[in-house]
């Protein structure tokens, strides 16, 4: 039970640095298009978080005209338009010990509401170790947490402590999972709606951890669970779970599915199922990426150079931001992005010279087109919009070039067909360290949010 919730701070006590040059935009025939004479031009801004707030961000989002950052202690909005911070919130304390946040949704209720997990603080070393069992929500309009839930109970867990929490709200119901349970509770009380144990054999004892999850339509989620099996063997799984609480769609994804044996598995999508799979250490090191069909049975596996960490073609799904994710059951958002059967992803990033952005088509698992541009890297799919495709685009020298962009491409071709380019410069005077960022994109706009792994304050830009 929350103890006491930690009054909102007042914006002020934040600080708001313009730092960046606004370039022209221009269309792919390099003339200058116009602008809305009837809205005031969109100036650049560089926010600075609450000298307090140095803890790794969890989830960054976009919900009405703000910019929501979830760190591990605290939960801030930013005007889009502006910069300027609209509230700050800190995660409450639990029984007058010390709380973190160990979880937040990938979206927002239409009331613009937001279910966070909580947990007490029991490692402080970077990220937080926080023991989790706690489900509540947060008013994104005023910053003010709502009601709270505890689901962990006794004998619910097979290991002893649980860190971290993927929620979801999905028609009305927050979806939460603790070990191998599953909740629903309603948005607008808290109450339980239903109670769900995971288990791979029907009349075998709960063994299945749910350690993902995402929507997968708009009244079910994608569950992403490791059964412990008697003889100590992994079985890898994917349950489909209604706002209902009833059991849909299953799979479980085998070696032999893999293309090598399963060391670990990741969501990438819900709609359809995209997964990413790592190997265990041997001969054939490649990841997979795993596509299931409406009927999830396997439609499509990449396992070739794609997966390859030391191939100039490699796939980066990894996470946004610098990888500092609490260890355990998390949700972490990803630099690829899925929409229909089309995949849109980057390539590596970090070989030295310009990588691509890559479209796959999920059906068959072959690229559809790719594109590469001198002395630039594709850093982040920011959008799928329609025919368009929107990605975060930087210098391949970003310690001499600090213009960061949004790059518009044709979905059907690859072809770039604008960009929209700003001068980042960081407080220090220098670039910000792009591969430690995650970005949103809204407006036309990318806003990027440092994911850092320091005792500093995080850093917030927007772009374009």
């Amino acid at each position: 039970m929350i103890a006491a919730i930690v009054a909102v701070v007042a914006a002020a006590s934040l600080t708001v640095v313009v730092l960046n040059r606004e370039t022209p935009v221009a269309n792919s025939t390099g003339v200058e298009l116009p602008t809305d004479s009837a809205k005031p031009a969109f100036k650049p801004w560089t926010t600075k978080g609450e000298k307090d707030s140095k803890d790794n961000p969890l989830r960054i989002l976009n919900s009405g005209e703000d910019l929501i950052i979830v760190t591990a202690r605290d939960v801030t909005a930013i005007s889009r338009a502006d910069g300027e911070v609209k509230w700050f919130t800190k995660a409450p304390n639990i029984e007058a010990a010390e709380g973190a946040f160990c979880g937040a949704g990938n979206t927002t209720s239409p009331d613009n509401k937001l279910a966070l997990t909580l947990g007490l603080v029991e490692g402080k070393s970077k990220p937080i170790t926080p023991n989790c069992g706690i489900v509540t929500v947060i008013d994104l309009k005023t910053g003010e947490l709502g009601w709270s839930t505890t689901v962990a109970y006794a004998q619910g867990a097979i290991s002893a402590k649980t860190a971290g929490m993927p929620v979801e709200i999905v028609a009305g119901v927050v979806v939460a999972t603790w070990d191998f349970n599953v909740f629903g509770l309603d948005l607008a009380t808290g109450d339980s709606k239903w109670h769900v144990k995971l288990k791979s054999d029907p009349n075998g004892k709960p063994n299945c951890p749910a350690n993902g999850m995402l929507p997968a339509g708009p009244d079910s989620v994608v569950v992403k669970a490791t059964c412990i099996q008697p003889n100590g063997d992994a079985l890898f799984s994917v349950a489909e779970l209604t706002a209902e609480g009833a059991i849909g769609r299953t799979a479980n994804i085998t070696d032999t599915d893999a293309g090598a044996p399963i060391s670990s598995m990741k969501l990438l999508a819900g709609s359809p199922v995209v997964l990413n799979v790592t190997p265990k250490p041997g001969p054939d090191e490649r990841a997979s990426i795993i596509t299931l069909d409406d009927g999830w049975k396997v439609q499509s596996v990449i396992h070739d150079e794609r997966g390859d960490p030391k191939s100039d073609k490699a796939l980066a799904t990894v996470p946004i931001g610098f990888s500092v994710a609490p260890i355990g059951a998390y949700q972490e958002q990803s630099r690829a992005l899925v929409s229909g059967n089309t995949m849109v992803s980057v390539t590596a990033p970090n070989k030295g010279k310009p990588n691509r952005l890559v479209a796959t088509d999920l059906k068959t698992g072959k690229d559809l087109w790719a594109t590469e541009e001198p002395a630039l890297l594709f850093m982040q799919v920011l959008a799928i919009e329609g025919d368009k495709v929107y990605a975060l685009q930087s210098a391949l020298e970003n310690t001499k070039d600090f213009d960061q962009s949004v790059v518009e491409v044709d979905l059907k071709d690859g072809k770039v067909k604008g960009k929209k380019t700003t001068e980042v410069i960081s407080p220090n005077d220098g670039p910000p360290t792009i591969i430690f960022y995650g970005f949103t994109f809204k407006d036309g706009r990318a806003y990027g949010v440092q994911f850092q792994n320091s005792d500093t304050q995080w850093l917030a830009y927007s772009v374009g």
